[in-house]
């Protein structure tokens, strides 16, 4: 009986992994690692961790995370106004995201949020937490 459970695990996981194989080609083709500068300024009690963006042909995505300036659990209230800046230094979009937790007990918070910018207008991000 347990060999042919022994048999059977690898077969499942084989055809598993095949029908997930045609869903890795429905990604975006068009996505690259942003060469664009992020500035991250902080606030009095917490802190940015890493900031990512990405670029894509009809804009930029920005994910990151931010924390507790000491470690510690609770909420972590206001918002992240996210700002591209042109090279000359003059803004050519801005929005605001809203940190999440994924549970009551985390210690930080993931924000992400989507401008629509040419990438190759944008030289620098700016990332800032308002409470």
């Amino acid at each position: 009986m347990q060999d042919r459970y022994r048999l059977l695990l690898p077969i499942l996981l084989a055809l598993g992994l095949a029908a997930l194989a045609p869903a890795c080609s429905l990604l975006p083709e068009q996505i690259t690692q942003s060469t664009l500068e992020v500035e991250t300024i902080d606030s009095t009690d917490y802190r940015f961790g890493p900031v990512r963006v990405m670029q894509y042909e009809e804009g930029l995505q920005v994910r990151g995370t931010i924390a507790h300036d000491i470690h510690r659990r609770g909420a972590i209230p206001g918002t992240i106004h996210i700002e591209v800046l042109a090279q000359d230094g003059h803004l050519l979009a801005e929005t605001d995201a809203y940190p999440m937790r994924k549970n009551r007990q985390a210690y930080s918070a993931q924000f992400g949020t989507w401008l629509p910018v040419a990438p190759e207008a944008g030289k620098r991000i700016r990332v800032t937490h308002q409470p």
